[in-house]
């Protein structure tokens, strides 16, 4: 029942965070294509900002031993892709980022993750601002599949981003916990 609601509750917005997909809320094996499009080279020097957003992806791939075949493209967002990560406005007011998931049909087709353009972010530890790298972990664990923690320490406890500069952001035993029931 609860996945009924949160279908039609997609398909009646146009959009919802915290949604699964493919395989029981989980991606199943194969390729997923990651654009990286062109609108975050604003946020810092393209290639620290593109490599940050890689690596909070694959942080979480590692922690199955699915095989996940991360593919990172690097230009503008088209249909073909699986996710698309830019930055811009948000529909979430107060939002770092947020994380939308297109259906059509009642199925998912593609993803978003859009980091709001109305912060400003520090790049790993150095710089001020809220911390892009956590924002990204906890944007990332959306795309596989998990929701929001209450547990403080958790990446996916839902006020992130503000880690203290010099801090670096990681995932917290319960986020693999949580990831790794998910795609055990």
């Amino acid at each position: 029942m609860k996945s009924f609601l949160l279908v039609l509750l997609a398909l009646l917005t146009g959009c919802v965070e915290h949604i699964g997909y493919k395989d029981e809320n989980t991606w199943a094996e194969g390729r997923i294509n990651i654009v990286i499009d062109d609108s975050v080279d604003l946020i810092g020097e393209p290639s620290t900002v593109r490599g940050l957003i890689e690596e909070s992806f694959m942080l979480w791939a590692d922690e199955t031993d699915r095989n996940l075949d991360l593919n990172f493209i690097h230009g503008h967002c088209t249909e073909n892709a699986d996710c698309c990560v830019r930055y811009g406005k948000t529909k979430t007011t107060n939002a770092l980022a947020d994380f939308y998931i297109n259906f059509s049909d009642g199925y998912f087709h593609e993803s978003e993750i859009v980091i709001s353009d109305f912060y400003d972010y520090r790049i790993y530890t150095e710089g001020r601002g809220y911390c892009l790298h956590e924002t990204m972990l906890h944007e990332a664990g959306h795309f596989f599949g998990l929701m929001h923690s209450n547990a403080k320490e958790d990446v996916m406890y839902h006020t992130r981003g503000i880690a203290e500069p010099g801090q670096w952001a990681t995932l917290s035993a319960g986020d693999i916990k949580e990831f790794k029931r998910l795609y055990k």
